[in-house]
């Protein structure tokens, strides 16, 4: 009757579901090495649509030509590129002119980049403030 209630939560040998449930998941879930940060700014919607778009998990053209449901992947409007993820938000001659107007919009010197994930970590490479960079990052969210 010495011993405080309770004591046995302070104990570090002590099981809980919390660690239970870490091990299964690390030993079920995959891991993903996603650098994606989640923005308060913008709705939860982009922030999911970026997310995926930087596993370069959307579904597209490509995806089913893959599993050949359709004969080609290939972009209307270029005709030349498969037509992934990637190429529909960044790559494609109408995307391009709509990160051109953005960047001229926003006064931000011109970014080439390829994929989305790459896009997301433009803002920390220019010198702006913290809160400038925040600004930036969600405008990339909301526009992709």
């Amino acid at each position: 009757m010495g011993a405080a209630p309770n004591s046995w939560f302070n104990d570090p040998s002590f099981f809980d579901t919390k660690d239970a449930r870490t091990i299964i998941e690390s030993l079920i879930l995959p891991a993903y090495d996603s650098d994606f940060v989640w923005s308060s700014w913008v709705l939860v919607k982009f922030n999911v649509f970026g997310w995926r778009s930087s596993l370069d998990r959307i579904p597209c053209k490509s995806g089913l030509a893959k599993r050949n449901i359709i004969p080609d992947s290939f972009c209307q409007s270029c005709i030349s590129m498969e037509k992934d993820a990637n190429h529909i938000l960044l790559n494609c001659q109408f995307a391009r002119r709509i990160w051109s107007a953005l960047s001229v919009w926003c006064k931000l010197p011109v970014f080439d980049v390829t994929n989305v994930s790459d896009l997301l970590k433009v803002p920390n490479l220019w010198p702006l403030s913290p809160e400038k960079k925040k600004v930036i990052y969600a405008i990339f969210l909301s526009t992709l």
